[in-house]
């Protein structure tokens, strides 16, 4: 009874497993037996034996076959065989975008290959990001050693699904014929695209509670690649990556983000606060350039390299945080400039300090050398420097977690009220 296992495409096919079925229940066959046994609420009880003497009507066999194949009664089953691929093609744009976020990409290279010029196949397509229509393009050209069978196994999958969401009511099913034709998206809202263009470090919680809803009004209304044009115009990359694995219908963007923080940006901004603590440590305990330059390189350095120490100002070092400001200096940059401070501290003592002080944005190292200034105790020192030093690094993780689930959110289909709240309870 193999032939049960798993979803088949013809009407014809379901209806001979009917017949066999029939067939195979009145030989008392077992296979047949538990698959009664299992599919019909009437004999689910019943013992085998009594299944076999009981008769079971031509409906009470479709009924088995359907539930089975993972239908929920034969008239389901019967409506998706006869069902034309074509019928996409009567869907809104933003019901396939949403119909997309739900279908596996797999099933769809499968379901779409030997039909790419149908009107059904186009529709899916044309609502892809460009990235990932490319692509999907490029594997169903590659794709070989597949029966007729298994992509037609594979568009009655995606049709059934489809139907799945049209009974739970996050579609409409498509009545008449024709297509539905592809409508120019309309212009952003004006506080969407400011809010985009501001840098991730200098958003509120408010204001990104507020660009989320934003996105996800525009989602709720023009659908997923509707949001795709605001990608350019991102100030963040972060939120660019994550808005473009919405809009590419990438499963699993949290994760991929998360990953992303955790390694490629956490990572390296911990590196350089560590750095920032020792480098002001080493100036508060008074260690020469070429010490410091010992302290900081292990951060960056696989083995020790020489370096020629220039006595430079305090005047010069002001100008080389105004230009790049230390947290976002590259590491050999900031043991650069840390060994190069050592020697301003020497020579120029607070007078340098203080010119450096008004010269930077950064709380930990304005922090630090207030306190070498006002020549604090040690233990002081490094207790407040830590302190301050875990809770930008605090800040900095959350506006990563607020990012991650604003686009969970978006990906999720929540409404503008629903993001919002999830991104300000991330916040808090």
């Amino acid at each position: 009874m193999s032939a049960y296992s798993a979803p088949q495409h013809h009407l014809e096919r379901y209806e001979k497993q009917v017949e066999e079925l029939v067939e195979t229940h009145r030989t008392g066959n077992s296979e047949a037996i538990a698959l009664i046994c299992k599919h019909l609420p009437r004999l689910e009880r019943a013992a085998e034996e009594a299944i076999r003497q009981t008769g079971i009507s031509l409906e009470e066999a479709q009924q088995v076959v359907a539930r089975a194949n993972y239908f929920e009664d034969w008239n389901w089953l019967r409506a998706i065989s006869t069902l034309d691929f074509d019928l996409l093609a009567r869907l809104s744009d933003r019901e396939i975008q949403l119909f997309l976020r739900h279908l596996d990409l797999k099933d769809m290279t499968l379901g779409i290959k030997g039909i790419e010029g149908g009107a059904g196949t186009k529709k899916l397509l044309n609502n892809l990001s460009s990235r990932m229509r490319i692509e999907k393009e490029q594997e169903v050209a590659e794709l070989t050693g597949v029966g007729r069978d298994e992509c037609e196994e594979r568009r009655e999958a995606i049709l059934k699904h489809l139907m799945s969401l049209a009974h739970e009511g996050k579609i409409t099913w498509p009545d008449g014929d024709g297509v539905v034709e592809t409508r120019e998206n309309p212009p952003y809202a004006p506080r969407l695209v400011e809010l985009a263009g501001l840098p991730l470090e200098e958003m509120s919680v408010d204001e990104l509670a507020e660009m989320f809803a934003e996105m996800a009004t525009r989602m709720q209304d023009e659908g997923t690649l509707s949001l795709g044009g605001l990608e350019d115009q991102i100030a963040s990359p972060f939120v660019k990556e994550g808005l473009q694995l919405v809009v590419d219908g990438i499963d699993g963007a949290q994760d991929f983000l998360k990953t992303r923080a955790q390694f490629s940006l956490v990572g390296p901004v911990a590196v350089r606060r560590i750095m920032i603590v020792e480098g002001l440590m080493g100036v508060l305990w008074g260690d020469s350039p070429r010490m410091m330059h010992h302290k900081l390189s292990p951060f960056y350095q696989r083995e020790m390299e020489a370096v020629d120490i220039v006595a430079v100002t305090a005047s010069e070092l002001a100008a080389r945080l105004h230009r790049t400001p230390v947290e976002r200096m590259a590491f050999a940059e900031v043991d650069a400039f840390f060994t190069d401070l050592a020697g301003v501290w020497r020579r120029e003592k607070v007078d340098g300090l203080q010119l450096l002080i008004a010269a930077t944005n950064c709380p930990l190292l304005r922090c630090g050398l207030e306190m070498i200034c006002a020549d604090v105790d040690r233990h002081e020192f490094i207790e407040k420097i830590e302190e301050l030093k875990a809770k930008e690094l605090g800040r900095i993780e959350k506006q990563y977690d607020i990012v991650i689930a604003g686009i969970r959110a978006i990906w999720d289909g929540k409404t503008p009220e629903e993001t919002a709240d999830i991104v300000r309870k991330v916040a808090t």
